[in-house]
Parts: structure tokens; sequence; C-alpha cells
């Protein structure tokens, strides 16, 4: 696996994990601070502000 899709790979993680433990704000901000996403990176944000009840976040995220 290519260094830049490992990363990619580890800040997804960190971000699903915050969000799995209902700290929404530093998930959010690990999100801002990454520095290439991808389709997973955002599917995982939204995923879970929907499950942590942050449907207007959600949207304004979704596209």
């Amino acid at each position: 696996m290519p260094e830049s899709e490992r990363n990619v790979v580890s800040w997804n993680a960190m971000i699903s994990g915050f969000l799995q433990n209902g700290d929404v704000a530093r998930a959010m901000e690990f999100f801002e601070k990454m520095p290439e996403r991808d389709s997973a990176s955002l599917s995982a944000l939204v995923a879970g502000l929907i499950k942590n009840g942050e449907l207007d976040e959600a949207g304004k995220n979704s596209g």
C-alpha cells in the first residue's frame, strides 16, 4: 500500500474513532487538517455526524 494511501487510511481511522466516541469537534478538526481526502473520508465523516445527531452539519459536508 503506498504511503499516501496509508496516510489517508490512518486519518480516516482517527476521524471514525473520534465520532464513534462522540467527539464530533475533534473529528471535524482532524477532517479540516487532513492533507488529502478521499470518498471514504467524506463517508466516514457524514456517517459519524448522522450517528451523533449532527444532521445539519452532515448536510453541510455532504456536498
